[in-house]
């Protein structure tokens, strides 16, 4: 085995991701979420099924235990991110070189309770 052969392969994880790795960052609020927020999240979600309707049908999920429309457990409500600002050198991924964007290596999101759209 070369020497080539043993080294790591070159990386775009920095020391600060690492060191930030675990650590909570800027909090964020989605928007308030929708009746129609939700439809379309089950359409495209469970295509070429049809949700269950307790997702998209208004009258049938006043029969549920929830008492009306409620987010599926997988809903992300940052799917559509609220605006925020971006220093000019993070605008691009090719800004400033290697090692200049966040990067999420995976999340888990879990909320307390099924989400109903905002009244």
């Amino acid at each position: 085995m070369t020497a080539e052969q043993t080294e790591a392969p070159p990386t775009l994880v920095t020391d600060e991701m690492r060191r930030d790795q675990g650590v909570w960052m800027d909090e964020q609020t989605s928007y308030p979420v929708s009746e129609s927020d939700i439809r379309r999240w089950v359409i495209a979600t469970y295509w070429p099924e049809t949700p269950p309707r307790q997702y998209w049908d208004a009258d049938y999920a006043k029969t549920t235990a929830h008492g009306g429309i409620v987010a599926p457990p997988d809903f992300n409500p940052f799917a559509w991110p609220p605006e925020r600002e971006v220093p000019a050198d993070k605008l691009s991924a090719t800004a400033q070189g290697v090692g200049q964007r966040r990067m999420n290596g995976g999340q888990v999101d879990t909320y307390g309770a099924p989400m109903p759209p905002a009244t």
